[in-house]
């Protein structure tokens, strides 16, 4: 999916998904996300304007999952972004995993 927004302010959002799921190798999915908050007046403690100055934000992200045992899922995530404001910047890095599980009833309410 892409999603794109351009707020009142000149503040910019964005969003693009993909995933898909292999069968037996497991669901893989990827996304890039980015935040903008254009021009914003730069001004000292008393007020007084000094030009302007820029920020924003930019993460990619890749997962994967897949079913170890009937009704759980596990998988894991690596996330990069970098955000920056006024000409500096910093950048990082995150790994994660989980375990996501289910369980299903019948109409009596008794686990299938």
């Amino acid at each position: 999916g892409l999603s794109m927004l351009n707020h009142l302010s000149s503040l910019k959002t964005g969003t693009l998904a993909i995933g898909r799921d292999y069968g037996s190798l497991g669901s893989f999915g990827m996304g890039l996300r980015f935040l903008g908050w254009g021009e914003t007046t730069r001004a000292d403690d008393t007020g007084q304007r000094d030009g302007s100055f820029s920020a924003g934000e930019f993460a990619l992200s890749v997962a994967s999952s897949r079913s170890v045992m009937p009704n759980l899922r596990a998988g894991a995530a690596v996330h990069w972004y970098r955000t920056g404001i006024d000409g500096q910047s910093a950048s990082g890095r995150l790994v994660g995993h989980r375990g996501n599980g289910s369980h299903r009833f019948n109409q009596a309410g008794k686990h299938r």
